[in-house]
């Protein structure tokens, strides 16, 4: 399952299904200032309530197995989950909205901090939601966007496309720029503070571009990418590669390098303490000061809190909750199905898992509470979270769903004795835990401090 996420990431669906033979709509491109534009036939009018999405959402309460039977990867077996009381009948996730595309979205949902929600399409269109699921606006852009919108802490919306274009665009739909680029992207961009984009391009250089839109700058590293890049926080960017490394950039100087035991199929993950690396061989964490890796364990796919105080692993048809210090599994619940992209871990440690069967899956391992809501008859993105409104938005095939997890998640009361490295719901990242892990790596060449 591991090899996955390598195989689509780029191919236009969470398992390469949907792929790029959909054919590329050129739009053409909007000068700066224009307005923007609505597709002649993309969208279908969002379904609102709850009641039209009832039969789609199947919830298992209470009767989850808490443990899977031990196989090859019984080193993350850990104890069986606590048993818990029978949860009440009303905790099935509330689905806010459903929105429809005619032509399927060919990348993951982004939500930006005024709480729009970003998704584009194999149309070449990115389309603005409101949190009622209307449409805002769209945009249509030159080829097929590639992976994921980006959105910065402005809630300003970049878009990668394949001819290759990059796109910068206000919350309101209007564009600030467009890049005409001299290489393909061989990732999606990301976008990491104080206000640069990074992208590595299939000319092995990484390109990191400032947000008002000047010409990228490129740094030739003479490998290739085998996943996305994966924001660090505090301004760092890291870069896995095919030579089993990870390459940590802050302001586009190298400021650590990691030795991994396999290719890495995913993003490094992690913040102030600990790294994570998902690769062939396995999850690894490292130390953020030495470099040093600290433990290991088998793996598909991983996920970190935001407050990073929570770690998720799945491995084979199982999903554990591991602790970040030492690896140990706490708890762990059987999967139905293949997971098809990285699940999503929340600060109150629920699991948010998108299968290949279409569903996303909801789990707490701790009350072994387990809920599924069916998206779309295709694989599913990686889903997003906005931990201040408590909603994730999941997109597969040509739909759009949000649900609002407030009512669904363990009420907030403080940590579980029994889930001691677990979920509590805890801020996003602060500022001074960005100035502790910048303390932790040198600075890059030129930049003092």
């Amino acid at each position: 399952m591991a090899g996955l996420l390598a195989g689509g990431w780029l191919d236009g669906g969470p398992l390469g299904g949907i792929g790029l033979g959909f054919g590329s709509f050129a739009a053409g491109s909007l000068e700066p200032g224009s307005e923007p534009r609505l597709p002649a036939a993309s969208l279908v009018r969002p379904s609102l309530g709850v009641a039209s999405a009832a039969p789609e959402l199947a919830s298992a309460v209470g009767g989850a197995e808490s443990r899977a039977s031990a196989g090859p990867d019984s080193a993350l077996a850990g104890p069986a989950a606590p048993a818990s009381p029978a949860a009440p009948p009303d905790v099935a996730p509330h689905v806010l909205w459903r929105f429809g595309s005619a032509s399927p979205v060919s990348g993951a949902p982004a939500v930006s901090p005024a709480g729009l929600v970003y998704v584009t399409s194999v149309e070449g269109f990115i389309h603005a939601l409101d949190a009622e699921g209307g449409l805002r606006w769209s945009y249509g852009v030159e080829g097929v966007p590639v992976g994921a919108p980006v959105v910065d802490a402005a809630g300003q919306v970049y878009v990668a496309t394949t001819m290759p274009r990059l796109y910068g665009l206000r919350a309101d739909g209007h564009l600030l720029w467009m890049l005409r680029l001299g290489t393909r992207f061989a990732t999606p961009p990301v976008w990491a503070a104080p206000g640069l984009l990074y992208y590595f391009g299939r000319d092995q250089n990484l390109y990191s571009v400032p947000t008002w839109g000047s010409q990228p700058r490129g740094q030739y590293l003479a490998q290739a990418a085998s996943a996305p890049l994966g924001s660090l926080g505090a301004g760092l960017v890291a870069l896995a590669t095919t030579e089993a490394e990870a390459q940590v950039f802050r302001r586009a100087a190298l400021v650590a390098r990691l030795s991994l035991d396999g290719v890495p199929t995913q993003p490094l993950l992690g913040g102030v303490d600990r790294w994570f690396a998902l690769t062939r061989a396995g999850v690894a964490a490292y130390d953020v000061s030495t470099q040093v890796r600290l433990w290991r364990a088998p793996g598909d796919f991983a996920a970190a809190s935001a407050d990073e105080k929570g770690l998720v692993v799945a491995s084979g048809r199982a999903l554990s909750w591991v602790s970040p210090e030492t690896g140990e599994a706490r708890h762990r619940l059987p999967l139905p199905d293949d997971v098809s992209a990285p699940p999503v871990l929340t600060n109150a440690g629920i699991a948010l898992v998108p299968l290949v069967s279409g569903d996303l899956l909801l789990m707490d391992a701790v009350s072994s509470r387990v809920a599924r809501v069916h998206v779309a008859s295709a694989p599913v993105w990686s889903p997003a979270w906005n931990e201040e409104s408590q909603r994730t938005t999941a997109a597969a095939g040509g739909a759009v769903v949000t649900l609002d997890l407030s009512a669904w998640q363990r009420p907030l009361g403080g940590e579980p004795e029994d889930m001691p490295e677990g979920g509590a719901r805890g801020a996003r990242e602060s500022g001074a835990a960005a100035s502790v892990l910048a303390a932790r790596l040198p600075a890059p060449s030129g930049e003092g401090g």
